[in-house]
């Protein structure tokens, strides 16, 4: 299916107009960031079941997803990313495996519903990149079955680890992870990109602060609330790890046969 691209502009003051903008290829560094919150891996195994279709929205490069498929194990697996680069990552380490990467946009739920029924939607460190995310969880959530499993894992500012460490060390700590997972090559190509960062880059930035500020999408104290009133039945925490200090929360929510 072919990608529809969003339109991707901030106004004169820097707000949000419609969409967000793409993820820019060159600031995609494989798995590692994925790799730093995988801490949070057994926490969404606790939810799936074998046999059931995953949709695993802004998939990277798929290393979660193909881990997934294998251990729970689950019947299949499609995965979607708005970058080319991740989805071109990911096709070619699913080799020939129970799983699919598709290079489309996650937002667009007509897009979405056209790639058939899934019994559980994943979305792990990506919902806080998309303009409304809330909104879009509902959406996600009237894709699925009854008892369908609508499944969230997004960064959290607040945690017991940031709050106590600060913001210095643990920056210092994901750029070791970063670097270790990557190489040093490209983790200080990377770095240097972030100093002197271009201007897809700054616009990227731009629009997650907006998110922060508007809608507190990294503050686990103001997205609850949020999270609550669209989900009530939903379970609803926060995690941290010390090892990684990679601070979460977390939703899960189950379809309810009256839903």
């Amino acid at each position: 299916m072919p990608l529809r691209k969003p339109n991707v502009y901030l106004d004169g003051k820097g707000e949000l107009m419609r969409d967000d903008p793409l993820a820019p290829d060159d600031l995609f560094l494989g798995d590692s960031l994925q790799q730093f919150y995988g801490f949070t891996e057994a926490l969404i195994r606790s939810q799936l079941r074998a046999g059931i279709r995953l949709l695993d929205v802004g998939c990277g490069d798929g290393k979660l997803a193909l881990t997934l498929l294998r251990a729970v194990p689950l019947g299949s697996v499609v995965g979607v990313d708005i970058r080319e680069r991740a989805v071109r990552m990911a096709s070619v380490a699913c080799n020939g495996s129970r799983a699919q990467f598709l290079h489309g946009d996650a937002q667009d739920i007509s897009y979405l519903a056209q790639l058939g029924v899934f019994e559980a939607i994943l979305a792990r460190t990506s919902l806080h990149h998309f303009r409304d995310p809330v909104e879009t969880l509902r959406q996600y959530a009237a894709l699925l079955p009854r008892g369908g499993k609508l499944i969230l894992v997004d960064i959290d500012r607040e945690s017991a680890c940031y709050s106590l460490f600060g913001f210095p060390l643990t920056l210092l700590i994901t750029w070791v992870t970063v670097l270790k997972t990557v190489g040093w090559r490209r983790g200080c190509s990377a770095i240097q990109g972030m100093k002197y960062p271009s201007r897809e880059w700054q616009r990227h930035r731009a629009v997650d602060m907006a998110h922060r500020n508007k809608i507190g999408w990294y503050r686990f104290v103001d997205i609850k609330g949020k999270l609550r009133n669209a989900f009530p039945s939903g379970v609803i925490g926060r995690l941290a790890a010390w090892r990684g200090l990679g601070g979460v929360h977390y939703m899960f929510y189950e379809r309810r046969r009256d839903a």
